[in-house]
């Protein structure tokens, strides 16, 4: 069983502008560091969108709006940072 996340960097179709992450590995490593770059006003939001976390990966769509956006800009944040010498 693979996981999957799809990005998007904007609201066009255009292929260059998104990309597949598909390798175990990567994924748990990506959502590992962002679920540690949540902000202490965040523990919040961070337990809500990681509440739905198992072997399938990450289930947000009943995420409340806001969580999601801040679930977004952390997730942005690790992605902005790896690949680097952290291992998780």
């Amino acid at each position: 069983m693979s996981q999957h996340i799809w990005t998007n960097f904007d609201e066009s179709i255009d292929l260059d502008n998104r990309f597949w992450i598909t390798n175990r590995f990567v994924f748990n490593n990506i959502f590992n560091r962002t679920k540690a770059v949540f902000r202490p006003p965040e523990l919040v939001c961070q337990e809500a969108c990681y509440q739905e976390w198992g072997i399938e990966g990450l289930e947000l769509s009943y995420a409340d709006k806001d969580y999601f956006n801040i679930f977004c800009a952390r997730c942005e944040e690790a992605f902005n940072k790896y690949p680097d010498e952290k291992a998780i």
